[in-house]
């Protein structure tokens, strides 16, 4: 293999090398915001967060990953919850309101 050659096959692997490390520190970041977003309880930032995380890593994750996504997925399924019992809340105290309205 020529001197050239290698140089180049060198940089390339050293370019590489500084690519997955600024990928790994944004795959950290993501998670960290994550978890920053499931402390606050803030259902939109989770949900934005996580719908970036499938979307971005078809090959599985880490463990603590996973425990932090599947931690978010019940924190949204918590959250669609509460909002459907408030709708059907509020449907029920329309309902009574026009009943009581209609009878007098």
């Amino acid at each position: 293999m020529s001197e050239s050659v290698r140089a180049a096959l060198d940089a390339a692997v050293a370019e590489a090398q500084v690519w997955r490390e600024e990928l790994a520190e944004s795959r950290r970041e993501l998670f960290s915001s994550l978890e920053q977003a499931l402390d606050a309880q803030d259902s939109q930032h989770v949900c934005s967060l996580l719908g970036k995380i499938k979307s971005s890593r078809a090959d599985g994750h880490t463990n603590s990953e996973q425990a932090v996504v599947d931690r978010a997925d019940e924190h949204l399924a918590a959250a669609a919850l509460v909002t459907q019992r408030r709708i059907q809340a509020q449907a029920a105290a329309k309902t009574a309101s026009a009943d009581a309205a209609s009878s007098r």
